[in-house]
């Protein structure tokens, strides 16, 4: 039965492009397919948050794997919608899922699986925040939302590169394998790089607001 959770997604996806549905979500013609995609990320985020957390707090084997086939299927199909697309822009989204199956793979195999399975959590947290605001500047790209993406820069930073700092140590001490171990590294650095760019949209946020003003 677990091929049900690879068509959940697509089911997912159909549900948010129902009429009823998107008027609830202000979607428009233009903006219809990405609001959608957005909103299916943001479902697996949140579905995965709760499983991991579940598990950490039963270490339930079942609540694991299930965690585990969940993101298995939502990477799985995002990358084969990215590449059917041509989706170009997102091309290096596809290599992200593929380090993050690598990735699960170890969890679910029961390889580092806490100290992994706890970075993994610290990530998809650290996503919360983008699907809010990117939804809000699809339906309403004039809102002035440089005080939102502040709150979102500090707390993407504080989970990807403050306390992933913390266990660098540890996956370096650690990781088992070296492809995963490889993959960490490229998800932290990763982590600071996407810092960077949200530093610097914050900062064209707030300067392009003086200069009118001024």
């Amino acid at each position: 039965m677990n091929w049900l959770v690879y068509i959940f997604w697509p089911l997912v996806k159909f549900t948010t492009c129902k009429p009823e549905i998107q008027k609830i979500l202000k979607v428009t013609a233009q903006n219809s397919d990405k609001i959608s995609n957005n909103v299916v990320s943001a479902v697996h985020s949140i579905g995965s948050i709760i499983l991991n957390m579940l598990y950490f707090l039963t270490k339930s084997n079942n609540i694991i794997s299930l965690s585990c086939l969940y993101s298995y299927s939502y990477f799985v199909y995002d990358g084969y919608l990215i590449a059917i697309k041509k989706n170009v822009e997102n091309y290096p989204y596809i290599i992200h899922h593929i380090a993050a199956l690598v990735v699960l793979e170890d969890i679910n195999k029961n390889i580092n699986r806490d100290l992994l399975l706890y970075l993994y959590l610290l990530a998809e947290i650290s996503n919360l925040p983008n699907y809010v605001i990117y939804h809000i500047l699809k339906i309403n790209p004039n809102r002035d939302l440089k005080h939102a993406k502040l709150l979102q820069m500090l707390w993407f930073s504080f989970f990807r590169v403050f306390l992933y700092s913390l266990y660098v140590k540890d996956c370096f001490k650690n990781i088992n394998h070296n492809l995963t171990k490889l993959l960490m590294f490229f998800v932290y650095f990763a982590g600071a790089y996407w810092t960077i760019g949200q530093f610097k949209g914050v900062y064209t946020s707030f300067s392009r607001k003086t200069i009118k003003s001024s």
